[in-house]
């Protein structure tokens, strides 16, 4: 009899139920109105009225009484219903994810359909619908400063995307019919996390990188290439010594003349450093530069070194004392070299002028060109003169001590496009010019008539373009003269390195690099001619033969400038991979 009045009070009083899901099973809420405390040993719970005939249905507590409801159990109940997946989290910096054991279960119902009203301050649920995906990345992770546009949601897994904890959960179900409820605090049901308890779990997250997939993941993201990191030049890397501390692509590097033992480097972080070469220990830092370091280099005697940037600011460090001793802004600056004879620094501007100071005490001369950018310079060896070549095409050689041209080459002698390059060769009788127009001009600096002319026709005629195919722009980009042999060697934007004979003036030589041109230097007292190009490689060429003597690898992106000491065993370059080296050159010959 006991047991029937219990059933029948069960019966005038149904248990009040609420359902959310929860990976393979539901969770079932009993809120019982009896304020007796539950029986401890009870391992079911009959699921009709009455106990005749009732259908038994396992259920297993799973969290205590709430503090509201004092007798209010969760049970957890097999499904009936299909559920959506368990929620994982993707680790950063990866394709694809896998379940984190330490990450615990986490709610399934976005706040606008939670049937306990909306969540505390501390909820982690995002606005419904947005999505935070990762930029993958092959050699770091980059995470996104803000998220892209939102998706439509989807039954996906839960995808931890930043440290900020940006989170996507599956789009609800349609709700199940239950009896109405008396309004309950969320805390009622479960516990939401607080932020030390999220900072908790985050330690248990590993975000090393792993293996990479060959595809991209399963949402289909593609792996992004780092920017300025040439995937395809990874490879040995055959340097003694690399400078890493530039943050950009490093533009400029020059080596102390009297002992070849420091370098001094600038970059597109805007500044510049002097470091050692043997060990790459850095000496000290050229700092206040406002904008990319183009120009660097030292003084004849080693005692001074310059940087200049391309918003023109000019500055003179002493290199023993590692002091500034001299600063001077121009217009924007396009070249700057020092005087091989003297404490004399030239530079070339966007404005037209040719700038000479003497330094430190900042006496100044200037050459007015014509209304067009000096493109690039070089003084000659006797030190009295200077030849310039300007965006125009024209050719100007400059009296250094009375400030006026000697000679003057423009219209039909000059190039038909900007000045590239310029260089002499020893006792500074010749002057080989480089344009964009894809000529070489061989100049007399004592009479200033053109003697020579090297046009791209001379240089092995390039494959025939397929159909509808254009053919790549060329240009000169660098050039120089041999000091044993009469010699000339130009660099090509298409990658051809062309050895001219200047007693003919023909061609002797065509070697072809699988990229641009970015420079080239002679080696003192041989036929050997070093090349640095687009593909990141150092290359050494027999001008005699033409023959390809030894190759040096170990940059990510294309190397910008080079130099070469003056025993020519140590070749240093400077790379957009943000970084400096050092290779012993090793010949069989020497």
């Amino acid at each position: 009899m006991e047991s029937e009045s219990e059933s029948g009070a069960a019966a005038d009083t149904p248990p009040l139920e609420t359902l959310s899901f929860h990976g393979d099973e539901e969770i079932i809420e009993v809120v019982e109105l009896d304020p007796g405390p539950p029986d401890p040993g009870e391992n079911c719970r009959s699921s009709g009225h009455g106990t005749g005939g009732a259908h038994l249905w396992p259920m297993t507590p799973v969290s205590p009484p709430s503090s509201l409801h004092p007798t209010g159990h969760s049970y957890r109940l097999p499904s009936p219903f299909p559920s959506p997946p368990t929620p994982t989290l993707l680790r950063p910096g990866r394709g694809g994810g896998s379940p984190d054991a330490s990450s615990g279960p986490s709610p399934h119902t976005p706040p606008s359909h939670h049937p306990l009203g909306p969540p505390s301050p501390h909820s982690l649920w995002p606005t419904p619908g947005a999505r935070s995906s990762p930029v993958l990345r092959p050699t770091r992770l980059r995470l996104p400063a803000t998220s892209p546009p939102p998706r439509p949601a989807r039954h996906n897994p839960v995808r931890l995307t930043s440290p900020s904890c940006h989170m996507t959960h599956p789009s609800p179900r349609p709700p199940l019919a239950c009896a109405s409820i008396p309004p309950i605090a969320a805390e009622a049901r479960f516990p939401l996390p607080k932020a030390d308890d999220l900072a908790q779990e985050m330690e248990d997250v590993d975000f090393e990188e792993e293996e990479e997939e060959e595809e991209g993941n399963e949402e289909g993201w593609v792996l992004e290439p780092q920017e300025g990191v040439v995937g395809s030049m990874e490879g040995p890397d055959d340097s003694e010594v690399t400078f890493a501390l530039h943050s950009a692509s490093v533009f400029c590097v020059s080596l102390d003349p009297k002992t070849n033992t420091l370098a001094v480097t600038g970059g597109e972080d805007d500044k510049a450093f002097v470091w050692r070469l043997s060990d790459g220990e850095l000496l000290f830092e050229c700092a206040g530069h406002k904008d990319s370091v183009t120009c660097a280099g030292f003084s004849h005697d080693s005692t001074l070194v310059a940087t200049g940037d391309m918003s023109g600011l000019l500055k003179v460090w002493q290199v023993d004392t590692k002091e500034e001793v001299w600063s001077f802004e121009a217009g924007d600056l396009e070249w700057m070299e020092w005087h091989p004879r003297a404490p004399v620094l030239l530079a070339g501007t966007a404005d037209g002028n040719t700038w000479m100071w003497k330094v430190p005490n900042g006496d100044c001369k200037t050459f007015q060109g014509p209304n067009c950018p000096a493109t690039c310079g070089r003084v000659l060896p006797d030190g009295k003169r200077a030849v310039v070549g300007y965006e125009d095409g024209t050719i100007r050689i400059w009296d250094l001590k009375q400030g006026n041209p000697i000679h003057v080459l423009k219209g039909t002698e000059g190039h038909q496009g900007p000045l590239t390059c310029v260089a002499t060769n020893q006792d500074g009788s010749l002057v080989l010019t480089g344009s964009v127009d894809c000529q070489a001009k061989l100049v007399s600096a004592t009479t200033g008539k053109v003697v020579g002319v090297f046009r791209p026709e001379t240089v092995a005629s390039q494959p025939n373009l397929g159909e509808g195919e254009e053919s790549e722009s060329n240009s000169v980009e660098s050039l120089g003269f041999c000091s044993v042999m009469p010699l000339a060697a130009v660099g090509y934007l298409d990658g051809t390195l062309a050895i001219y004979d200047l007693s003919t003036q023909t061609l002797r030589h065509q070697c072809q690099h699988q990229s641009g041109i970015v420079q080239l230097l002679w080696e003192a007292g041989t036929a050997v001619v070093y090349t640095c190009s687009l593909d990141g490689i150092v290359r050494l060429w027999d001008a005699r033969t033409g023959r390809l003597l030894t190759d040096y690898r170990g940059h990510t992106a294309e190397i910008l400038d080079f130099a070469l000491s003056k025993d020519a065993s140590l070749v240093v370059t400077t790379s957009g991979d943000h970084k400096a080296k050092v290779f012993c050159v090793q010949r069989p010959d020497r």
